[in-house]
């Protein structure tokens, strides 16, 4: 299990989880229609799928802005509001508890605290 949790800076808490090739979004922030949240999962989770097909154990830091474009894409085009998250956030932690899951560190963000992006 990977996990990364921080307070997105002037946003809401954030934790993205690894477990078992999945991605879960938890936090404190408000996020509408809430239903559609399994989307934004599912578009990490394939990303794990196909980092994981490639041989990979985490995901490129260089991979942040793609899967902030994607869930981007997503947001607009399902009509999703984010309320103290962004879709950046959401990609640097994901990227960020790939690699905890990768490393076995499973440090829940702490030692990759930082303030800004």
């Amino acid at each position: 299990m990977g996990q990364h949790t921080r307070k997105v800076p002037g946003g809401k808490l954030l934790t993205v989880t690894i477990e078992q090739g999945r991605a879960i979004i938890t936090g404190d922030f408000f996020l509408h229609p809430e239903e559609k949240l399994p989307l934004l999962e599912d578009a990490l989770s394939t990303i794990l799928v196909d980092a994981h097909d490639k041989g990979h154990s985490a995901i490129s830091s260089d991979a942040v802005a793609p899967i902030r474009a994607s869930l981007a894409r997503i947001a607009q085009e399902e009509n999703i509001t984010m309320v103290g998250i962004t879709p950046e956030a959401i990609a640097e932690w994901f990227v960020l508890a790939s690699i905890d899951d990768a490393s076995g560190n499973h440090a829940h963000g702490a030692a990759h605290a930082k303030e800004d992006f």
